[in-house]
């Protein structure tokens, strides 16, 4: 479980860092937010505190498992 984890997370920041901007649509789904996202980390409380080191203080996540 813990290699699909840091998979997923190194494939994230692989995309967080890249140049390019992908249109985000908004399809009005309840509970959708108008901008950004919804994310959420879990699993154990170091999983978490490395998930948040990852994407920085300033993108907190929203949920925790």
């Amino acid at each position: 479980m813990h290699k699909i984890s840091l998979i997923v997370l190194l494939l994230f920041l692989q995309n967080g860092f890249s140049q390019e901007v992908i249109p985000r649509f908004n399809y009005n789904a309840k509970y959708e937010p108008e901008i950004g996202i919804y994310h959420g980390a879990g699993q154990d409380k170091n999983g978490f505190q490395d998930y948040v080191n990852a994407v920085g203080q300033s993108k907190m996540p929203a949920i925790y498992i």
